[in-house]
């Protein structure tokens, strides 16, 4: 019989969900509610949803304190919001390190051109990427390109953060190889996604 997976409860909405789709947060020093992107922090956790509005909703319902039974936390919705996105592009970067690293990552428009007009070499990629910051002609030719093939594609981050995150110059466009960790990249990205006001990615 299989294992029925963990599920919790928003502090801002309510909803239940699958705990692989809410952020968790600690209590930390001086009473202030703190992201634990990794789920690493040991102690009691409470969760929110990726969405903007449910951080607000737990500030303004104090959720975290019905969550975590304790009454005057230091909770700040726009601010953790900001701290949030900052630690998950980080994490977003770090993995994407990882996948360079491993020999998983096509990049720059040469190479993802040859890769994708190959038809041999288009299986086995999980996804690709798009600068936010390439010019509109250009990144619907790439979309194109990308539907042709079945590629998901999504379009975040400028020019220059992809190139730091592999170690090189900046990249207007990335091929994502499927492996394990692959799932976790798009798992960061979704939450990414969530807490854009204003969204740039296409399923």
């Amino acid at each position: 019989m299989e294992k029925s997976r963990p599920r919790r409860s928003c502090a801002g909405c309510g909803e239940v969900r699958d705990a692989s789709e809410v952020l968790r947060f600690v209590v930390g020093p001086g009473c202030v509610v703190i992201p634990d992107i990794t789920g690493a922090v040991p102690g009691r956790g409470a969760y929110l949803d990726p969405q903007p509005q449910c951080f607000r909703a737990a500030q303004q319902k104090k959720g975290f304190e019905r969550a975590f039974k304790t009454k005057a936390l230091d909770f700040d919705a726009e601010m953790s919001l900001s701290q949030v996105r900052s630690l998950l592009t980080a994490q977003f970067g770090r993995l994407l390190g990882q996948c360079q690293r491993a020999g998983l990552v096509v990049s720059g428009d040469r190479a993802v051109m040859r890769r994708l007009n190959n038809p041999e070499e288009t299986h086995g990629i999980a996804v690709g990427f798009i600068a936010s910051d390439v010019g509109e002609n250009r990144a619907k030719r790439l979309e194109n390109l990308f539907e042709s093939h079945g590629i998901g594609h999504y379009r975040l981050l400028t020019t220059q953060q992809w190139g730091s995150f592999i170690g090189t110059r900046p990249r207007s466009v990335l091929l994502v190889q499927e492996a394990g960790l692959t799932g976790s990249l798009l798992r960061i990205h979704t939450f990414m996604a969530a807490l854009s006001e204003h969204g740039t990615t296409t399923p």
